[in-house]
């Protein structure tokens, strides 16, 4: 009534073979990332010795389109402009049960100096880390404990996700 046939089965070896050419192309695939900015990670070391603090920026774009020249002035990169700078680290500061932007502190008369205008890396698509430098002397000493408040822009005026530093003990 039915024919069944028995099909020659294929030799353990290809299975094998076949199976570590599927995982070494898995390993080697190129890591794909979103075009817009993603920030991984925010830290901030202490270099006692020198009387500095670096803070670390970690992103992906997977574009590569992050970074400025110093030729990109116009519009929307001109000086003045809201996308002059495109990495922004807001000072914040712990007032009454809250993080607040030190320049939104009423009667504040600094401002935030960490708007950062960062050159164009070759990378594309960019897996990098920023680091930007800081004295001790910056911090505003009021308050005993700050962080940063951390985000960025591409070229295309992408915005990245917004990480939070680790809280710092102002050294008083």
């Amino acid at each position: 009534m039915f024919n069944l046939k028995i099909l020659n089965t294929v030799p353990i070896h290809f299975v094998w073979v076949f199976g570590f050419i599927a995982f070494a192309s898995a390993c080697l695939k190129k890591e794909q990332y979103s075009q817009i900015p993603e920030i991984q990670q925010v830290y901030v070391l202490r270099d006692v010795e020198n009387n500095k603090d670096y803070i670390y920026v970690d992103f992906t774009d997977g574009d590569g389109d992050f970074g400025l020249n110093d030729s990109d002035k116009n519009p929307p990169f001109d000086e003045g402009g809201a996308f002059y700078y495109n990495l922004f680290l807001h000072y914040q500061v712990y007032e009454e049960n809250a993080w607040i932007d030190l320049e939104d502190l009423p009667g504040n008369v600094l401002k935030n100096p960490f708007h950062i205008r960062v050159p164009r890396l070759d990378n594309n698509p960019t897996k990098a880390t920023v680091r930007a430098e800081f004295p001790f002397a910056f911090y505003y000493k009021p308050y005993p404990n700050m962080r940063f408040r951390v985000y960025l822009y591409d070229r295309a005026l992408n915005k990245s996700n917004e990480v939070i530093s680790a809280e710092i003990k102002i050294p008083q």
